[in-house]
């Protein structure tokens, strides 16, 4: 401010003084200097303003004294904003006193609104300021009446983007303040978004499924609608890795979202096992003991190699299992296991359980050698072997079916026989099978103990007949004679006998015989009574009729007839209607019985006694 001084005359030393001093003048005359400033207007500072700014002599400090007053008049200090009259006297030559008005306006506080951030999606934080420009120890507790409001546009929904925040400082008040605002800015950030890859799987061989991802995070009920383009995905699995667990990684590959940052996470690629199955298996094995060994499938449908193996529990005596074979080694029922556990491809399978029965094999006692005759000893202890005809390698045993009850020879039980008398014996000989493992028909074989001057142990003959009794029979494949007529008129159907093989045919009761039923269906050849004929070719134990082609030896040589047998006495009984023989005896009822191939016995029944009959 530039004043002029108005009482001149007091400083009438400085002729040449200025017609007026500014608000700060320094006038300088030789060595001296003076200064001097004052203002009328100041702003609030907090502290005691004074209209004087500067006053100095050559460096020296002018005293002065200062009033002030208020609109009533009354002395104040002037400290707050305001208006006052004022009066300065100074203690100096060159300066006049001064009066008038001073005025302290008010100083200038600034609210400031404080930058914050966060998050997409979240809320706003709290807004809060700042206010500067107090002056001395004013604070705003001390100075201030009421609090600004602060605003932004922004809100949850917004993007991301910077946001201002707005003071309103209409409801600030202060004496000695005017307040300005000053905007904050609230930045919103990016959301985290975690992109994972969707684990998943497929099987051995495949080709690799679609992969997928999840975003995990989104804000304000987003979707994956605001994902621009799309991530890329990899693993090391390739279409020839075995079954197992590979990472699957996921990156950002052309996939962006304005208002999320993304991070990403991999999941997984589990590749299974893919099934396979034991084909060809049989449901169940019929088996004979001695078959060949039996090959089961070796592999499964995968090409791996199927274990087999007697199920827990199954007797070992029946098969024996190596690898996929089997060999029989016994009869019975065992349950195979078959099993295969699988790989790093395959998955294992479910066992499978196949019942094997092994039955007995069949064996054809019928090429076992006849037996040969053989002289008298009494107390003779014999074995099969000593009566062979011929050597075989078929293991035997037997029980003797004919000769112990009659007193010829004592069965032993041990596979031997006693020679106790002369006569026919008859063996029934089964193959020696102690485990029980075939199925074999029995055959029968005879031998006759003979006298030691005996011919057929004298000449050691045999026709080859197959019965061992030498010349008895002579040709039994062709029957004699006519078939006789007028049979009786009973005769009923009769059971077979046992076959001993070459058409020889055995019956406990009626010894043996042969039969061609392919020829002569109605004759036999009975061992020890020659030809018969029958007319019904079959023999049982019931009553029947055949016609003996046997002579009597009355002088007509005449057969025998007609005869009627049962087994009931004597071994191989007959009876006979005999018309004229013996003497006197029409109509006589014998029994009668072949004794030797010379003769036969009877009973006559007229004389109650025993008697013989030569036969042919």
């Amino acid at each position: 401010m530039i004043h002029t001084i108005k009482n001149m005359n007091k400083y009438q030393f400085f002729p040449l003084c200025l017609l007026a001093l500014f608000s700060l003048c320094t006038i300088a005359l030789g060595a001296d200097k003076f200064e001097f400033e004052y203002t009328e207007s100041t702003m609030y500072s907090g502290n005691t303003e004074s209209v004087i700014v500067t006053a100095k002599d050559n460096g020296q400090l002018i005293s002065y004294t200062e009033v002030y007053t208020d609109a009533s008049g009354q002395t104040v200090t002037p400290v707050a904003a305001g208006t006052y009259n004022y009066s300065v006297t100074f203690d100096h030559p060159f300066l006049k006193d001064l009066s008038g008005v001073f005025t302290i306006q008010q100083n200038t506080l600034t609210v400031s609104a404080n930058s914050q951030s966060r998050q997409y999606g979240l809320s706003n934080p709290v807004l809060d300021y700042q206010i500067t420009g107090f002056q001395g120890a004013d604070n705003s507790s001390s100075v201030i009446n009421g609090s600004p409001s602060l605003t932004t546009i922004a809100t949850a929904s917004s993007d991301v983007g910077s946001y201002t925040i707005t003071p309103d400082i209409t409801g600030l008040s202060a004496s000695n303040y005017n307040f300005i605002g000053s905007n904050g800015i609230l930045s919103v950030t990016q959301a985290p978004l975690t992109i994972r890859a969707d684990s998943t799987s497929r099987s051995y061989g495949e080709v690799d499924p679609s992969f997928t991802y999840s975003a995990i995070g989104f804000r304000n009920s987003d979707t994956k609608a605001v994902l621009l383009g799309e991530p890329f995905f990899s693993t090391t699995a390739t279409s020839a890795s075995t079954s197992g667990v590979y990472v699957l990684n996921v990156s950002r590959g052309s996939l962006s979202a304005t208002n999320y940052a993304l991070s990403f996470e991999a999941g997984t690629l589990s590749i299974g096992k893919i099934g396979q199955s034991l084909s060809g298996l049989p449901a169940q094995i019929q088996l004979s003991f001695g078959d060949p060994s039996y090959s089961l499938p070796a592999i499964s449908s995968a090409g791996l190699a199927i274990t087999y193996s007697l199920a827990p529990g199954a007797p070992s005596g029946v098969v024996q299992v190596s690898g996929s074979t089997l060999t029989t080694v016994g009869v019975g029922t065992v349950t195979i296991l078959a099993s295969q556990a699988g790989n790093e491809i395959y998955h294992p399978v479910v066992d499978a359980y196949i019942p094997v029965t092994v039955g007995k094999a069949s064996f054809d006692m019928s090429p076992y050698p006849t037996l040969k005759d053989i002289a008298l000893e009494i107390g003779k202890v014999v074995g099969i072997t000593d009566l062979l005809a011929q050597s075989t390698s078929i293991p035997a045993t037997f029980i003797v079916t004919f000769g112990a009850t009659e007193g010829i020879v004592t069965d032993n039980g041990d596979q031997t026989i006693t020679l106790l008398s002369e006569g026919s014996v008859v063996l029934r000989i089964a193959y020696n099978d102690p485990g029980g493992n075939y199925n074999s028909t029995p055959v029968y074989r005879t031998f006759d103990i003979l006298d030691a001057t005996h011919p057929a142990i004298v000449g050691g003959g045999d026709d080859g007949g197959g019965d061992g009794g030498g010349d008895v029979i002579k040709d039994p494949t062709q029957p004699p004679g006519a078939v006789p007529s007028d049979p009786p008129a009973y005769s009923p159907p009769l059971e077979e006998g046992i076959p001993v093989g070459d058409n020889w045919y055995y019956l406990d009761w009626f010894g043996f015989y042969y039969w061609d039923a392919s020829q002569n269906q109605n004759f036999i050849y009975h061992l020890n009574h020659g030809w018969l004929y029958v007319p019904d070719p079959y023999l049982a134990s019931t009553p029947l009729w055949m016609y003996s082609f046997a002579k009597r030896d009355n002088g007509s040589g005449d057969d025998m007839g007609w005869l009627y047998t049962q087994d009931s006495s004597y071994r191989y009984p007959y009876m006979a209607w005999l018309a004229n023989y013996p003497a006197n005896s029409e109509g006589t009822q014998i029994w009668f019985s072949q004794m030797d191939d010379q003769s036969q016995v009877f009973f006559n029944y007229d004389i109650l006694n025993f008697g013989f009959m030569k036969v042919r």
